[in-house]
């Protein structure tokens, strides 16, 4: 399979809206309630990434053969702010290439990736990534908490 890693487009913002909703639809769905899924989703826009980006957060895209977005990754400072893949690209390699991309460019600007909020889904991967859990938190979204892990990298 073809990856090229590129830096977020403004018209990737459909796309990598799309496959972040369907990432929590249908991958996330196995460690949350229907409840917290649909918190989770709602309110969320396409535009949302391009606001971050105009903020300060990095993102790496990750595009197939035929240049559509199959993951991205968004990080600011030290934290990993997200990292999201595709589900029908799961299992390829596409969340570990955005991880270790994105790790080697924060560390060349002088700030290494040291921490990130991870989902339940995704701790294992990070776990195999040098990842530790330091705590257990949440975020509040449309009025229910949604749980994550705090980790930190070894």
């Amino acid at each position: 399979m073809s990856i090229t890693l590129r830096p977020l487009r403004p018209e990737d913002a459909q796309e990598i809206f799309n496959l972040h909703t369907r990432a929590i639809l249908e991958v996330c769905a196995a460690h949350y309630s229907p409840d917290v899924i649909t918190a989770w989703v709602s309110g969320r826009t396409p535009e949302g990434y391009l606001r971050n980006q105009s903020r300060g957060e990095n993102f790496h895209v990750a595009a197939n053969a035929s240049g559509t977005p199959i993951g991205f990754c968004g990080w600011h400072g030290n934290e990993l702010c997200g990292l999201y893949v595709n589900p029908d690209y799961h299992g390829q390699g596409v969340g570990s290439l955005l991880l270790k991309t994105a790790e080697s460019a924060a560390a060349a600007a002088g700030t290494p990736l040291t921490q990130l909020e991870s989902t339940l889904t995704a701790q294992s991967f990070y776990e195999k990534h040098g990842y530790e859990t330091i705590s257990r938190g949440s975020r509040l979204r449309s009025g229910l908490e949604i749980p994550h892990i705090n980790m930190r990298k070894r």
